[in-house]
């Protein structure tokens, strides 16, 4: 299931006002704003992606010339450096992330059906290497091609005998696999034809947009359903975890203990990504904008803090803080920015 797939089509969706043209609000240069937009913040968190990617690809050819010898810690740093730097920019899916899947394969969640479980047993069963070849595994399920595959190869980490030869294996498959995404979603961005070369010539980019205007808009919705997607999943999977202790636990990147570190990476780059968007809007607006966003931290905060039973009712707070900072957005970003809210890639349409 694909989470802002599900985010969009679901109970969830932005109510009908949203969608309408906003009231009169600051004058938005949309040429400059998205242009700003991408050089200072997607391009180069996307850039950020690629070098861990590729130091992620690095660390496991290391490791795996010999295992005997080798520092699992090394392949620990690098899963963590590339999920710092993906926590950073996922909510960024204008244009190129949107292509082939690549914001899925590169890190499939929710999993409630532990699809990556039965993609990890597939992959380590295979007796032909070449099945583990790049190219092969783009072409199948996007649940055996990203982070979840390698945070269950390390968390635990097993790489004895033979089973972990075959670990090896899938593990170096899957990190060249997304080191080729990274340089795909960059190379569409950077390109003589591509998404910033058609964002500075107020032209369309294939289907993601079609000149300057449309793409700030695209871009604030990105970062709208960003905070959706906390709100409605990665939060309340805390909740859910934390009041369900028999049930299979739900939460991103749990094993590997990242859960609010990504939550609290993607809230800091949507706040950063607004500011873009926001330059002209009343001091009031930001104001209120910025009160939400320092409640909803403080929620995550204590929910760190807290232990036993009393993360139970942090973690319901927290779905609390983050639902009235989404309703904030809601309210106040149409006039704040000039824009409109509205679907987007996200849903597939």
């Amino acid at each position: 299931m694909r989470l802002f797939r599900l985010l969009m089509i679901s109970a969830a969706l932005f109510p009908a006002a949203a969608f309408a043209d906003p009231a009169p609000g600051p004058a938005s240069n949309a040429a400059t704003e998205s242009l700003a937009f991408a050089d200072n913040f997607a391009v180069p968190r996307f850039k950020a992606v690629q070098a861990a990617a590729h130091a992620q690809e690095s660390a496991w050819i290391t490791f795996c010339a010999d295992r005997a010898r080798g520092n699992v810690e090394s392949l620990k740093k690098a899963y963590n450096d590339l999920g710092d730097a993906w926590s950073d920019v996922e909510i960024v899916r204008i244009g190129p992330a949107a292509a082939e899947m690549r914001v899925e394969r590169f890190n499939w969640w929710l999993d409630r059906t532990d699809a990556t479980g039965k993609a990890l047993t597939g992959m380590l069963a295979v007796a032909d290497a070449n099945d583990l070849m790049p190219e092969k595994l783009a072409s199948g399920s996007v649940a055996g091609q990203g982070l979840p595959v390698i945070e269950r190869l390390l968390y635990p980490a097993a790489f004895k005998g033979k089973d972990g030869a075959r670990r090896c294996a899938v593990g170096s498959a899957v990190a060249r696999g997304q080191a080729i995404i990274a340089d795909q979603i960059v190379g569409d961005w950077t390109a003589a034809d591509g998404t910033r070369a058609a964002l500075a010539d107020n032209t369309r980019w294939k289907f993601a947009f079609a000149d300057a205007k449309e793409a700030a808009s695209v871009m604030l919705t990105d970062l709208a359903a960003g905070l959706e997607g906390l709100k409605d999943f990665k939060v309340p999977m805390v909740f859910h975890d934390a009041a369900n202790a028999k049930a299979p636990r739900l939460t991103e990147a749990w094993r590997s203990g990242r859960t609010l570190r990504d939550i609290g990476r993607n809230l800091a780059a949507i706040r950063e990504g607004l500011t873009y968007f926001t330059a002209n809007a009343t001091a009031e607006r930001k104001q209120m904008i910025a009160a939400a966003f320092d409640d909803a931290q403080k929620s995550l905060a204590a929910v760190e803090a807290a232990k036993g039973p009393a993360r139970v009712d942090a973690a319901k707070a927290a779905i609390v803080s983050f639902t009235a900072l989404m309703q904030t957005a809601k309210a106040l970003l149409p006039e704040a920015t000039g824009l409109t809210l509205g679907f987007n890639n996200l849903d597939g349409d």
